[in-house]
């Protein structure tokens, strides 16, 4: 894509309003939410194959790969809504955030559940973030934070010493 992609309300509407995400390439702009009508977007995630993934709270996931969209409510073993992060690992695997459902990973054109047997609790997935080492955080909410780290979830709370199981967001300090 070569853009930067941003959530921006229109002048007049209303702070409770759900904004418009759009795509901006340097010489125009244009609405993804005309690609899920009546969605509220919660995450995007770019991939290593130049495709923009859409998580959204009512239509689950899909994909925009150049001007076509796919979405993924048919897909065996799929994401169930709400999504509320993405994240693209420099692997090629894409962590998907869910609202209660905890984590979904879609690798080699496949979707998987992380369950309980993985180790992971159903949680609130918020934000998840790629460290430099390539481990893979997720906040939660309530939950504090997990790591993902050579196929095994390690979980760090506030009884670990962070202030609070409830974490909106994560980056990476290269």
């Amino acid at each position: 894509f070569g853009g930067k992609f941003l959530n921006s309300r229109r002048p007049g509407s209303q702070p409770h309003q759900d904004p418009p995400t759009f795509l901006v390439d340097g010489k125009s702009s244009r609405s993804i939410d005309s690609f899920a009508p009546g969605s509220r977007i919660t995450a995007l995630c770019h991939d290593l194959e130049n495709r923009l993934w859409i998580g959204s709270t009512d239509d689950g996931l899909a994909r925009l790969d150049g001007d076509k969209f796919e979405d993924f409510k048919n897909a065996k073993n799929r994401p169930n809504t709400p999504v509320l992060s993405l994240a693209c690992a420099r692997d090629g695997t894409m962590w998907i955030g869910m609202g209660n459902s905890g984590i979904y990973r879609y690798k080699n054109n496949r979707f998987e559940h992380i369950s309980k047997q993985e180790g992971l609790p159903p949680i609130r997935v918020r934000a998840i973030s790629e460290g430099k080492s390539g481990d893979i955080w997720f906040a939660t909410g309530g939950h504090g934070i997990y790591r993902f780290r050579n196929e095994a979830f390690q979980q760090f709370s506030d009884e670990h010493g962070l202030p609070s199981n409830e974490i909106n967001t994560l980056i990476d300090d290269h």
